[in-house]
């Protein structure tokens, strides 16, 4: 029946439920020291410390210990439960900052992603814009003179000398060639 001494498999899961929790939670608040966490992040882990880790763990080893000596309780399960629903809740908060963090964070990268993608584009569409001035250049003043003065020199068609003799005056490589 409940409440009654606690049995030592029952101790024993008492032990294992607390080093399942407390263990998890230094590494909580070693995280806290290091700085770096959100606000709200660090009341909630706060909040917990003051409510799961010391008012409930002391209202705990408290029953607990009124248990081992096989004493009656003056605690009912209802006002058990009253007075252990914050301290869970706590915990609960805990988990919810750090999923609202981790949903701010996330939406700062994403935001930062896009600024990025959009940098990467517009040097991209320059480059591509680069490259495609120069092609036109290339063909505009090499390739498509070097043509008329094959086709010049290869068919000797009337009129030809005459573009022939226009490129001549540009004074450039090709004017010369």
């Amino acid at each position: 029946s409940w409440p009654h001494k606690p049995t030592q498999a029952e101790r024993d899961d008492l032990i294992k439920i607390r080093g399942r929790t407390e263990a998890p939670w230094l590494s909580i608040e070693k995280a806290v020291e290091a700085g770096g966490m959100p606000t709200p992040l660090k009341a909630a882990i706060a909040r917990a410390n003051e409510e799961y880790f010391g008012r409930y763990s002391r209202l705990r080893a408290d029953v607990l210990d009124v248990m081992e000596r096989d004493q009656k309780l003056d605690i009912s399960g209802p006002e058990w439960l009253t007075l252990s629903t914050p301290a869970l809740n706590s915990l609960m908060e805990v988990s919810r900052s750090a999923l609202a963090a981790a949903e701010a964070r996330s939406m700062e990268n994403l935001a930062q992603a896009r600024r990025d993608l959009r940098a990467a584009l517009a040097q991209m569409a320059i480059c591509v814009s680069l490259a495609l001035l120069t092609a036109f250049l290339v063909l505009w003043r090499v390739i498509y003179p070097l043509k008329q003065i094959t086709h010049a020199i290869t068919h000797n068609e009337p009129g030809d000398i005459e573009r022939v003799l226009a490129i001549s005056a540009r004074g450039d490589e090709i004017g010369r060639f």
